[in-house]
């Protein structure tokens, strides 16, 4: 269970980020965040809703701060390439992909890694069965989780071919990487919302 779960959702942004850091699932104490991150939980609170905050594992959580963590040292640091940012933003949708087959008992075989559980020829599926899952909820409704479905699958694809290796896509623009980041947690917590409101997943 999530630790920020336990927390009421108007206020998780009064839970200590190194306590969080600290106890999260296969998150050594070690890699508790630096001082200072706080501020990042606060920005990535205007990016994701406080009722998706509560459910999702605090893995994905800590991820989604360390790219906005990176994402914002690029305003001051220039790098070569700034699809450096995406990895931990990846990360974070891998682990809601997964969370989301936990919570609908899809019965993907564990260790549940994304490359392995739901690789290429198994997304199809995945989405497939997410989507039967949703039987007897509006149509409207229905037909809103499947397009963010498709752009979770767009991504995954994507990223694992392109900018992931070397000698394939290069992103030198900022702004760029600002754009591709902001369309993933609107993804994420456009996605796990709509399946809180039918409780398909609490």
């Amino acid at each position: 269970m999530s630790v920020i779960r336990n927390y009421d959702s108007q206020k998780i942004h009064d839970v200590g980020l190194r306590d969080i850091a600290a106890t999260a699932n296969n998150r050594p104490a070690t890699h508790a965040l630096p001082a200072g991150a706080d501020a990042y939980f606060a920005l990535l609170r205007k990016k994701i809703d406080n009722e998706v905050l509560g459910v999702l594992p605090d893995r994905v959580i800590l991820d989604m701060i360390d790219a906005l963590i990176l994402r914002e040292s690029g305003r001051q640091i220039k790098l070569f390439d700034y699809s450096v940012v995406i990895a931990p933003l990846f990360k974070a949708l891998e682990g809601s992909m997964i969370f989301i087959a936990e919570e609908l008992k899809l019965g993907l075989d564990k260790p549940w890694q994304v490359g392995r559980a739901l690789n290429e020829k198994q997304l199809k599926k995945y989405f497939e069965d997410v989507l039967d899952k949703l039987k007897g909820i509006d149509k409207n409704k229905k037909l809103e989780i499947k397009i963010w479905l498709t752009n979770c699958e767009t991504f995954l694809t994507q990223y694992r071919h392109n900018p992931a290796h070397y000698g394939n896509e290069i992103i030198i623009e900022y702004e760029k990487i600002v754009q591709k980041t902001e369309t993933i947690f609107e993804t994420i917590n456009e996605l796990i919302k709509r399946l809180l409101e039918p409780k398909l997943i609490n």
